[in-house]
């Protein structure tokens, strides 16, 4: 439910900019009471991950951006279901595109 509220909201509206980051402030709550048990229950059954990938690289770098930054990097940590689920949606070239960005010319 809160996966499908991220994929409806529109940040460009100041609300929706808030109701974004106090979901991913559920997420970060769940991950640090049980880091594996969230890990594995939220890339396993939302679209959580998803959500993160194409939100990362959207536009301009935000407070919501450095958000899901951290929430990605939580996940990936915990390794495990997380990291496959990352692998076989082609995260780390995701990623990969939204850091060369800032590669130095």
């Amino acid at each position: 439910l809160l996966v499908a509220n991220l994929e409806r909201l529109d940040e460009s509206q100041e609300e929706d900019k808030q109701a974004v980051h106090n979901t991913l402030g559920i997420f970060e709550n769940l991950m640090e009471v049980a880091p594996e048990v969230a890990s594995t229950k939220i890339t396993q059954d939302t679209k959580l991950l998803e959500w993160v990938l194409k939100r990362l690289r959207k536009g301009k770098f935000d407070e919501n951006q450095l958000y899901t930054s951290e929430i990605l990097s939580m996940l990936l940590i915990n390794g495990g279901h997380a990291v496959k689920a990352f692998t076989s949606l082609g995260g780390l070239k995701r990623l990969v595109r939204c850091v060369a960005g800032y590669r130095k010319r």
